[in-house]
């Protein structure tokens, strides 16, 4: 998948703003994370995540926490680990397939045209490459 477009996919944001697609987000760099609410690995990556928000976002980085659990236990979790990023659901049950997810978390990083750059644990994630997509070379 690397080198080439990120599959769509339809997020259910739960802060209520309205439904959209990833694809939305063309024009910025999008971390994606596919986590779980009762993933201890997943809640461990959060502080690494919202650290990277805040640094970032302001230079068009949107950081995005996708699951496809139920809305309630989503928004409890969201609370209760502090995400400060954006969190969504997927209510497609084919997306994770599509995205080749296997064990959580797993993150995706896509560039600002939507072609998808890097993939693997969050924690791996080596900044220079982030900051390379932000600024440039």
């Amino acid at each position: 998948m690397l080198g080439q477009l990120a599959p769509d996919l339809r997020l259910e944001w739960i802060d209520g703003t309205a439904i959209g697609m990833l694809s939305d987000l063309r024009g910025k760099v999008v971390l994606i994370e596919f986590w779980r609410t009762w993933c201890p690995a997943c809640a461990r990556e959060v502080p690494y995540l919202n650290e990277l928000h805040g640094r970032y976002q302001s230079d068009g980085l949107t950081v995005v926490g996708v699951t496809n659990e139920e809305d309630a236990a989503v928004k409890s979790a969201a609370a209760d680990l502090s995400m400060a990023y954006r969190v969504a659901r997927t209510p497609d049950p084919q997306a994770e397939r599509y995205w080749g997810i296997t064990a959580v978390p797993r993150a995706f990083l896509v560039d600002r045209e939507g072609t998808l750059v890097w993939a693997g644990h969050p924690g791996a994630l080596e900044e220079g490459r982030l900051r390379e997509l932000l600024y440039g070379p």
